[in-house]
């Protein structure tokens, strides 16, 4: 299976946020072909559990019919989880969410139905920022003396960076000190 930057930006935003993740959990799906698909990411920090869902997009089916098709795939997702005994007990006591993460979300028509469902959803644009407002914040705690002369962060003697935890982070910070992203944008986060 290809990789998916919007499941590899969701895993890092939920690794900021505390909890563990796994990705791409597979199960077959219920019904007379019995197809496999997967859970993209799945999260979990003592008290939430997430099932989540990432897209590109989502999709030109009608706002309705897309709705209705992921609320079944959720509806399975969870089912699945209720019954396979590697991951029930992430269930137990646990306040379940459902997810979609979208890059390109469509029509708003379909934000609508799907929260109808009780799904919620989220821009992978606000994943991103909240990551990179993290790198930003986590610098500065560690650098005091810089960031109240205002240098740019990763221009100062004290930063070392290459040793972060995942690709996400560690390519926003590459970005960052190549000046592929600016600070100026950065510094309104």
């Amino acid at each position: 299976m290809a990789n998916s930057y919007v499941e590899e930006i969701t895993n890092a935003w939920f690794k900021t946020k505390g909890f563990l993740v796994t990705k791409n959990v597979w199960f077959q799906k219920s019904g007379p072909k019995r197809s496999w698909t997967d859970i993209d990411v799945l999260a979990f920090k003592p008290g939430e559990l997430v099932i989540c869902s990432c897209k590109a997009f989502l999709g030109n089916k009608k706002a309705e019919r897309a709705a209705a098709d992921l609320k079944k795939w959720f509806d399975e997702a969870e089912d699945f989880i209720t019954r396979d005994f590697r991951h029930q007990h992430l269930k137990e006591g646990a306040r379940l969410i459902k997810l979609i993460v979208v890059d390109t979300p469509g029509s708003k028509k379909i934000f609508n139905e799907v929260k109808l469902y009780g799904i919620e959803i989220i821009q992978l644009r606000s994943c991103y920022k909240e990551i990179i407002s993290n790198i930003i914040e986590g610098w500065r705690k560690s650098n005091p003396h810089y960031a109240k002369e205002g240098k740019f962060w990763l221009k100062s003697p004290q930063m070392s960076w290459g040793k972060e935890e995942g690709m996400v982070e560690r390519l926003t910070i590459a970005l960052l000190a190549w000046d592929y992203l600016k600070e100026d944008l950065v510094k309104g986060i």
